[in-house]
């Protein structure tokens, strides 16, 4: 009874329903598909062709039959049954070539190679350089290869798993990249009398993100800092006293880190103020120039003006009448010290500046010098530089002028260079001397001053003759 039953069973099995043909899992490369089965009666195939695994189509059986079905790309569940027995497998269509998009790296010495494929049955993948080798990749992997500088052209191979190859290429420019640094860091101070502004300016030659301290700590230590990301980094910030520090700057780029020092000295100097006006300009981004009018102000100065070359938001001026300055051996006559200062402008943000002032003319007459002598120095760190000065006209006691300034300071209304008074001086004898020895001429020859005299002595004779001949001999002229 036991055998009999382990027969029935064997017989069941051989005579079932079979698979001839794909294997479970196969991959096609076409939509045209033929999928075999084995029977011994009517054979049924089954499918999710159409979205939901249903019955396809039934055929009769004496061992293999074929099954003929077209489908789009994408997988697949399918199964043969015979009565009520059924077995399934899978398939894959791909009749897609793998697509293959290599992203262009910034390359230096070391590139990065990244890479985005659109390929679902990826079997594997490789690349080449300059058409060389295939070297093998593994899939979804990025690449980190060392070049020399140099042009290069890189190919990237994928291979789906029905044999179909897709690539992509690029060319790379290998250049040797510069060293991440500083190309300039410093700090702009800004007087208002009261406290002051440091202007913080970082300047790299990448893209970076900077913070700033006045202690030297760690990149993500530093709590005075800004995330700007970019070439140049500006930072503000004021304090209420003067103090001497040393400002420390950190900038990441791509994870290099470099960093740098500079020192910020403030010297708040005594002034011997006599006089000081202020002018205060809010919201000024559209203006072109700034002008300070101070005629009415009984003030030597007269009028500063500034022509902007950026936008501003606030400024500030003030302008200090002075008896005397302490900073340098001053010119030998001054008829009026000054100083103007700006807050929040630097000489940097203008391209002209002007100054107007006044000279009364008996200061003039004093010095035995004219309206053309004068000239405006400004102390520029070392020493008085002459500015560019025109007399522009006079009104009542007053010459006006106008000077040409670079950058504002201490100024100092005084008389050019005593060396030009004394060239003119020695030119003007110089005249007067050859005028005195310069001997006269009568029709082309010299002659000397004492034949002269001789001459004029004989012309009055001879006048003198003539006269009394007419005296004597009157009565004949009457005749």
């Amino acid at each position: 009874m036991k055998y009999l039953i382990f027969i029935l069973l064997f017989s069941s099995f051989v005579m079932g329903v079979g698979f001839e043909s794909p294997v479970d899992g196969h991959y096609f490369g076409s939509s045209d598909i033929v999928l075999k089965c084995t029977g011994s009666g009517d054979v049924s195939l089954y499918g999710d062709f159409d979205g939901t695994y249903s019955l396809i189509e039934t055929k009769s059986a004496s061992g293999v039959v074929e099954f003929n079905v077209n489908v789009g790309d994408g997988r697949y569940v399918w199964g043969c049954s015979e009565g009520n027995e059924t077995v399934n497998r899978t398939f894959t269509v791909d009749t897609t070539v793998p697509i293959v998009d290599v992203l262009l790296p910034e390359a230096d010495k070391l590139v990065n190679i990244s890479y985005v494929v659109n390929e679902s049955n990826i079997d594997s993948c490789s690349y080449s350089i300059d058409k060389g080798e295939n070297v093998s990749l593994e899939c979804y992997q990025n690449l980190s290869l060392e070049f020399e500088p140099g042009n290069y052209t890189f190919d990237l191979f994928v291979k789906d798993k029905v044999g179909l190859i897709g690539m992509d290429s690029i060319n790379l420019i290998v250049k040797e990249k510069e060293n991440y640094t500083f190309e300039d860091f410093r700090a702009k101070t800004i007087l208002n009398w009261k406290n002051y502004t440091v202007n913080l300016i970082a300047q790299t030659n990448h893209d970076s993100v900077c913070k700033y301290w006045t202690v030297d700590l760690g990149y993500d230590d530093l709590t005075l800092f800004e995330f700007t990301n970019g070439t140049k980094h500006n930072h503000t910030f004021s304090y209420d006293s003067s103090i001497d520090s040393e400002f420390f700057v950190k900038c990441r780029s791509n994870g290099k880190e470099i960093s740098n020092s500079v020192e910020v000295k403030v010297d708040f100097e005594p002034l011997n103020v006599e006089g000081g006006y202020y002018r205060t300009w809010d919201d000024i981004t559209g203006a072109r120039t700034l002008n300070f009018d101070l005629s009415k102000k009984d003030l030597a100065i007269q009028e500063v003006e500034v022509k902007l070359v950026r936008p501003i938001e606030i400024v500030r001026l003030r302008v200090d009448e002075l008896s005397e300055v302490d900073v340098t051996k001053p010119p030998e006559k001054v008829y009026k010290y000054f100083k103007v200062d700006w807050l929040n402008l630097d000489y940097i943000d203008f391209d002209r500046g002007r100054i107007s002032f006044i000279v009364h003319k008996d200061w003039l007459q004093d010095n035995s010098f004219d309206s053309h002598d004068v000239v405006l120095l400004r102390f520029n760190g070392e020493g008085w530089e002459e500015l560019s000065t025109v007399f522009k006209k006079r009104y009542g006691p007053n010459y006006l002028f106008d000077a040409e300034v670079p950058k504002f300071s201490y100024f100092a209304v005084s008389l050019q260079n005593q060396l030009v008074k004394e060239v003119k001086e020695e030119k003007i004898k110089e005249k007067v001397v050859a005028f005195e020895e310069e001997p006269f001429e009568v029709a082309g020859k010299e002659i000397k001053p004492t034949y002269f005299w001789v001459i004029m002595i004989l012309v009055a004779v001879l006048l003198f003759g003539f006269g009394g001949y007419v005296y004597y001999h009157r009565a004949d002229f009457g005749k």
